[in-house]
């Protein structure tokens, strides 16, 4: 803001900035761990606690050769895969693309018995497998292995690796510092190694990301092998596949598979029920769960049925609470109610009473996604629950439901779905 204010705006501003401030101290509550995890990276590397995590990374890592990427090795990823290919920013591989990304594919529907299986730490096993940093990728090894002892506070196989420099960590206090602290460095080298730009983790010649190429062109092979067994795989995402109907002998042929590539699969979940409706959206009801306390409850991947209204609406049956009614909306442009400025990021609820919201760019008027039609005013202004408007969050249960019936049948996900639905809605 660079223009001048009009003295009825001076208190407003004011909150604006003292808002600034209590924002600021939220942000270093909730990133503490962050700071924690830096500060012992500082400690293991030498290098000051405002260096980057990129900075730390490579210096744990590769000590103080300033060109460590000259040594790293390369590979053809078709000699592990025939019939790769990769020309001019595009792949193919078993006449599909396996995008240069991670890996989505999946079966729309609502499926029964289905079993999640996750890949322990993908990215990392495939640079191991493909013995990407060289040199140094025993040093990485280390990392990986390392964080896992920790993770588990196996703190004397932890103190074996990198010649005992964890050791004054290897407490009951220290250990999950320590474990996010080597996380971080994990996460950054897998972002470094696919960059589009020179930097101490990206081999030269890697302009098809081969590490995550690695692990999309893993699970197309899976999934061609599950098909000629005929094994109803119905949805597939970077690193896990879930399985409809799955047995315990298809269950030990994908882990065994995997270890064929360098990869540990762990049966993180068995849904008993599940609704895809697409790829990256479902709602599923857990039948077996590592951690017992999840066993009958539900879970929601995506925003739309994680909505808490629609959630406890549809699913868990719980009270709505007030906080329910609450939708959070962000954009890149600035955000308004009519024609009041209320930031790029807000919490509001569906008003009778409210008014228009948009964004506006380039002096531009934009409708905010999913708020067409309806009035809006700020969570932090309801005067009343009596000025909610209803109409808005039985949209999104409505919604729900209909996007459910597409894929396959509402009423079998939900048994006791609340009789106002199914008599009066189902089947769409």
């Amino acid at each position: 803001w660079d223009q001048p204010l009009a003295e009825e705006d001076w208190e407003r501003a004011g909150e604006y900035c003292l808002n600034d401030v209590d924002a600021a101290e939220v942000i270093f509550n909730a990133t503490y761990a962050d700071y924690k995890a830096r500060k012992i990276l500082s400690d293991l590397t030498g290098l000051p606690v405002n260096a980057t995590t990129q900075q730390h990374a490579a210096k744990w890592l590769f000590g103080d050769d300033p060109r460590p990427q000259e040594k790293f090795v390369y590979t053809d990823l078709a000699t592990i895969f025939p019939g790769y290919k990769y020309s001019f920013g595009k792949s193919e591989y078993m006449g599909e693309d396996p995008s240069e990304g991670g890996l989505v594919r999946h079966k729309t529907g609502v499926w029964e018995n289905v079993e999640l299986d996750d890949v322990v730490s993908m990215h990392p096993h495939a640079a191991k497998a493909l013995n990407y940093f060289g040199p140094y990728q025993e040093r990485f090894n280390q990392l990986i292995d390392a964080r896992v002892a920790v993770k588990h506070h196996n703190f004397e196989l932890a103190g074996t690796y990198f010649n005992g420099a964890l050791t004054s960590y290897l407490t009951e206090d220290d250990a999950d510092d320590l474990a996010y602290a080597l996380k971080i460095v994990i996460n950054i080298v897998y972002g470094m190694t696919s960059a589009k730009f020179d930097n101490k983790f990206r081999h030269p010649k890697n302009v098809d990301n081969i590490i995550a190429k690695y692990g999309a062109l893993f699970m197309i092979t899976l999934k061609n092998e599950l098909e000629k067994m005929d094994v109803n795989w119905v949805h597939i995402k970077t690193d896990s596949i879930k399985i409809a109907d799955c047995t315990p002998e298809v269950r030990q042929f994908i882990f065994d598979f995997g270890k064929k590539y360098g990869f540990d699969f762990e049966h993180e979940a068995t849904y008993e029920i599940m609704a895809l409706v697409n790829k990256a959206v479902y709602i599923a009801k857990y039948g077996w769960a590592e951690k017992a306390k999840k066993i009958g409850t539900w879970e929601a991947v995506g925003k739309q049925y994680a909505m808490p209204y629609v959630f406890k609406t549809l699913f868990t049956k719980e009270p709505i609470e007030l906080d329910d009614y609450a939708i959070t909306k962000q954009a890149t442009a600035p955000i308004y109610i009519d024609d009041r400025f209320i930031g790029k990021v807000c919490q509001v609820y569906a008003s009778h009473t409210g008014g228009n919201m948009f964004r506006v760019e380039d002096e531009k008027k934009d409708a905010i996604t999913g708020t067409k039609g309806f009035k809006w005013k700020l969570f932090s202004e309801m005067e009343s629950p009596e000025d909610i408007d209803m109409s808005y969050y039985e949209h999104l249960v409505v919604k729900g439901l209909e996007n459910i019936d597409k894929v396959g049948s509402a009423s079998d996900l939900i048994p006791d779905l609340p009789a106002y639905y199914s008599k009066n809605l189902l089947p769409f």
